[in-house]
């Protein structure tokens, strides 16, 4: 059973409200606060081994990517071109592309690449990639608003 009202001395608090996100209160009267919503990006990338052993990015981009998002680059390791960098979405688009801020990048063993891509009121992705034998090891995480280390993903 659905209740009619939660809180009868406030009339905006009732079912069928739009919860905000962790504010400490239950204005859909669903019996606990909203969670903020998971950001749906995809990173997608490509890459080749050079004949010397590092990897090099052939394709990397964010899909899709929406007005307000944040993509931050990370690089750490020898002979990285550039510690971080930030690219703000400013037009919707189905992919992003990112080739043109990697192409310098070399990877070499125990390197890493970090990318995180966030909006404001969301969780946002988490991405590290780190070279292992020639090949790069993924780790997916999720980034919690106003949180800087990653974290496991929620379920839904």
């Amino acid at each position: 059973n659905v209740p009619l009202d939660c809180r009868d001395g406030d009339p905006n608090i009732r079912p069928g409200l739009r919860d905000i996100p962790q504010d400490g209160i239950d204005q859909d009267c669903s019996g606990a606060d909203a969670d903020y919503p998971l950001l749906r990006r995809k990173l997608r990338y490509a890459y080749d081994v050079t004949a010397g052993g590092a990897i090099v990015f052939t394709r990397m981009l964010v899909a899709p990517a929406r007005v307000g998002d944040v993509v931050a680059l990370s690089c750490a390791g020898r002979r990285c071109p550039f510690k971080t960098r930030k690219v703000r979405v400013r037009d919707n688009r189905s992919t992003l592309s990112l080739l043109r801020q990697v192409k310098r990048v070399r990877l070499r063993r125990r390197s890493t690449f970090v990318v995180r891509i966030t909006r404001t009121g969301t969780i946002g992705s988490y991405t590290r990639l780190e070279v292992v034998k020639r090949d790069l090891k993924p780790r997916f995480r999720c980034l919690r608003p106003g949180v800087a280390r990653p974290v496991l993903c929620p379920e839904s």
